[in-house]
């Protein structure tokens, strides 16, 4: 029979092995912690205060700070000198716990149960060469060589960074500044020598946080501020909030910088939203997704024109162009929700911008990708409605061809139009003025490549009057200028007037420097023109007599109105009398 130790027995070997493993703990926490600060001075790294816990396998330090600078290549690439860039990390708080010490010391195998780095700085200051350095001599420098890291492995359980601030700046300017909050899980380096590269990362998933991001580039004509960024790999949803992109300059100072004609870009979007992201096959650069949702974008566009048009290379057609990206995408669905578009322009020959509002906006797409990612899927087709100048109404449908032919098309209808509200643009760029007229309905359809465009249009329009102005600063109506508008353009073409008189054919041949929206205006023009301008064929001819008589009445009209209106300004200015006197006799 055994006999059973004392509880005295016991209780004395407990606390004894307790006093054993805290001495132990002590002496081997001070080992650890005086090989870390070793191997921090060796680093250039510096640390306020360092505790190190082997019970719980943890390391926590206080005031974290490390400075390197590192050329990221040789100081010259063939005659060239390169950049180098200068990385300074500050951290407050950072916490490694469940250390597996034993994978450490046998293999140099670094596993960390969780790392968390909290309150802190990131700043990579990019210099770039002295210009005035001798590009000829031979370089000094030796070629950068191939890292050789103390462990063979590295893999940490759950990272999670706290409300730290990045900072990229060139030759000490701050370019891009954002506050990141980030949580990745299992995330493994199994080549420490691939330190550098993004592929010899695995990772299960993460999210990620970022907060007024603002980007100030020297070399951009923009700023760009993000109030807010986040996604996460699990949900696969990404969000954009007050996308705000504003260009550094004024609308005239914008191209004369550039000394040439270049689109000047406002853009303000509340939000974006992303979902179905799969970013699984990025290093494949590939990018999937479900939907692209933008809502409330307001887009003001400005071209002057007054300066030279230089572009040396064609600007592709959409499809084309989304081909030529690096990375292939599938974008299932997009949409545009109540977005407001003015483009304005400063005209060669005038004195006055003019403009063209598109808004209450609604777009959407499917099927859209720059690969092929859709088997047997020939095109696909953007719907677009919106209203024009506040009042009328346009609905178009474009093709986007995946095919080789790339024969593009856009079918469509603008109807219940007051004409008199294109007169912001017609003024400026045109010099006439819509005196009154309804476009009741605009229906056309051409397609369109790389070449020309060709298709038909069918107008119905009435009470259309017009009036010539001259080309001066302070534009007047021209008597001579408005007869011929009016005797070359019908005043009605309705639904009573036969259909081939209200045809009209649309050909346009593409300035292949310009945009596809240059190719969509001038075919339209186009078009109008040929169906609204009666061809001289068609039009009656009239006597000497008949042009006095045509030309006297007109004047007589125009007389007739300005007396209108000068009598209106006056009775205007005898209420406004009368309403001043009525008051001051009041206060009396």
């Amino acid at each position: 029979m055994k006999r059973s130790l004392p509880f005295r027995t016991i209780v004395i070997s407990l606390v004894g092995l307790i006093v054993l493993l805290v001495v132990a703990d002590i002496t081997l926490s001070k080992l650890a912690l005086r090989k870390l600060k070793s191997v921090f001075e060796q680093a250039g790294i510096t640390v306020r205060t360092v505790n190190v816990d082997l019970v719980t396998r943890s390391v926590s330090l206080k005031g974290f700070e490390w400075r390197t600078e590192e050329k990221t290549d040789s100081l010259t690439e063939g005659n060239r000198p390169k950049a180098f860039s200068k990385v300074q990390i500050s951290i407050e708080t950072i916490r490694a716990s469940w250390i597996n010490v034993l994978a450490l010391v046998r293999n140099k195998e670094v596993n960390i149960g969780s790392l968390t780095l909290a309150e802190g700085k990131i700043v990579a200051d990019r210099r770039l060469p002295d210009k005035t350095k001798n590009n000829n001599s031979p370089s000094t420098e030796e070629s950068p060589q191939t890292r050789h890291l103390p462990f063979n492995h590295l893999s940490i359980g759950t990272l999670s960074i706290k409300n730290v601030e990045l900072i990229v700046r060139q030759d000490t300017i701050t370019e891009h500044r954002a506050s990141v909050d980030l949580t990745l899980h299992n995330a493994i380096l199994a080549e420490p020598d691939r330190l550098d590269d993004v592929n010899a990362y695995t990772l299960d998933d993460f999210d990620i946080a970022v907060k007024a991001y603002k980007m100030t580039a020297q070399r951009s004509m923009y700023t760009l501020d993000v109030k807010a960024i986040a996604f996460n790999s699990k949900s696969k949803e990404l969000t954009l909030e007050s996308i705000a992109l504003i260009p550094r300059y004024g609308k005239y100072k914008f191209s004369r910088r550039l000394g040439k004609q270049f689109d000047r870009f406002v853009l303000r979007v509340p939000k974006v939203e992303l979902t179905g992201l799969d970013i699984s096959k990025i290093r494949d650069s590939i990018i999937t997704a479900s939907s692209l949702k933008i809502k409330n974008a307001d887009l003001y566009v400005f071209r002057d024109k007054r300066l030279p048009f230089i572009k040396h290379n064609d600007t592709p057609l959409p499809v084309e162009l989304i081909r030529k990206l690096r990375f292939g995408f599938a974008l299932d669905s997009l949409l545009l929700v109540d977005t407001k578009i003015k483009y304005e322009e400063f005209p060669e020959k005038g004195f006055q911008t003019g403009y063209i509002l598109f808004d209450n906006l609604q777009a959407n797409v499917a099927k859209v990708t720059n690969r092929d990612f859709y088997p047997g899927h020939k095109q696909s087709v953007l719907h677009v409605t919106s209203r024009v100048m506040q009042n009328g109404t346009i609905k178009v449908d474009f093709t986007l061809p995946y095919d080789k032919a790339q024969v593009y098309n856009a079918k469509g209808r603008i109807s219940n139009l007051r004409l008199e509200t294109l007169n912001p643009m017609l003024e400026s760029l045109a010099f006439v003025k819509v005196e009154s007229g309804r476009l009741n309905a605009l229906d056309f359809d051409f397609s369109y490549d790389n070449v020309a465009s060709r298709g038909n249009l069918l107008v119905n329009y009435e009470n259309l009057k017009i009036a010539g102005l001259t080309k001066d600063k302070q534009a007047k109506e021209n008597d001579v200028k408005s007869f011929a508008l009016n005797l070359f353009v019908k005043k009605d073409k309705g639904k009573e007037v036969p259909v081939e008189k209200r045809s009209g054919k649309i050909y346009y041949e593409r300035d292949q420097r310009r945009a596809v929206f240059n190719v969509w205006v001038k075919s339209l023009f186009s078009g109008v023109k040929s169906s609204v301008v009666d061809p001289p064929s068609e039009r009656k001819p009239q006597t000497r007599k008949e042009k006095r008589d045509s030309i006297r009445h007109l004047r007589k009209e125009n007389r007739e109105k300005k007396k209108k209106e000068r009598q209106e300004e006056k009775n205007e200015k005898r209420t406004e009398k009368s309403d001043s006197v009525n008051v001051i006799t009041s206060r009396i």
